[in-house]
C-alpha cells in the first residue's frame, strides 16, 4: 500500500494487486522449470506463450516497443476477464520465459 498526497492536501491510500508471476521453487533449477511449462503446454520449445495458467489460449499484444520500422519487444498478455497476466515477452528475435 501506498500513501498518495492529493493536491489539496488530503491523504489517499493506493493499494496494488501483486503481480502474477511464475513461481519457481528454490530447489528446482531453470532447467527444470523450462521443461515443467513444456510439458504442462504453457510453453512451446523455443518459448513463446501457448496457453496461461488460466486455461486461456487467447492473447493480446501490450508494451509494444518500435523500433524503425519494426517491432523490437512486446509483452503477451491473457485475455481472460478474470486474469490478464503478462504470459511471455518477445523481444529482438526471442522469448523470454
Amino acid at each position: 500500500m501506498i500513501n498518495n498526497i492529493n493536491l489539496d492536501g488530503t491523504e489517499k491510500s493506493l493499494t496494488f494487486a501483486k503481480p502474477m508471476l511464475a513461481e519457481v521453487n528454490s530447489s528446482e533449477t531453470f532447467e527444470d522449470y523450462y521443461k515443467q511449462q513444456i510439458k504442462e503446454g504453457l510453453i512451446s520449445e523455443n518459448g513463446k506463450p501457448l496457453k496461461c495458467e488460466c486455461g486461456c489460449k487467447e492473447f493480446i499484444s501490450v508494451n509494444e516497443y518500435h523500433g524503425e520500422g519494426w517491432i523490437e519487444e512486446y509483452s503477451l498478455e491473457c485475455t481472460n476477464q478474470e486474469c490478464f497476466k503478462i504470459v511471455g515477452h518477445w523481444a529482438f528475435g526471442n522469448w523470454q520465459v
